[in-house]
């Protein structure tokens, strides 16, 4: 038997999964599950063969005030530069607007264990990883999302 909690866990990885991955410059668009030769092609010319995608919003899917998400974001960025990564802006989108846009950096060649690592930092549920010739995937964090 499912609780209310069990759906409302059905709906955030629905969500996750569905979400619209977009770089900003360039204008790239990355869906779970879907190859992207554009975004292959990106990583590649910069040098690299894998990314994720990572935020600090939101931790916990814990709906966060446009401040503290910014203060969180610019510490993961200085993070993320501090350990020399190449990155470039994003935003997730939930393609139903329920879920509010998140600010996100494109890492590129970080592994997915090193996303992970940082995810967990920032307490966030998953990320997105790809590889050159594979689907991109969500990576989960959290075994239980809220």
């Amino acid at each position: 038997m499912k609780n209310l909690f069990d759906k409302q866990s059905e709906n955030l990885k629905a969500a996750y999964k569905m979400a619209i991955y977009r770089c900003l410059s360039p204008l790239l668009d990355l869906h779970i599950e879907l190859v992207n030769k554009d975004v292959e092609k990106l990583l590649v010319e910069n040098g690299h063969h894998s990314l994720c995608i990572l935020t600090a919003y939101n931790p916990e899917s814990g709906v966060q005030s446009k401040v503290d998400n910014q203060q969180s974001q610019d510490q993961l960025v200085s993070e993320i530069e501090r350990q020399g990564f190449y990155w470039l802006e994003g935003v997730n989108l939930d393609v139903d607007e329920i879920f509010p846009d998140e600010s996100t950096c494109w890492v590129m060649g970080m592994t997915s264990a090193e996303g992970y690592q940082v995810s967990k930092q920032w307490a966030q549920n998953a990320f997105v990883f790809y590889r050159i010739g594979e689907k991109p995937e969500l990576i989960w964090v959290k075994s239980k999302v809220k």
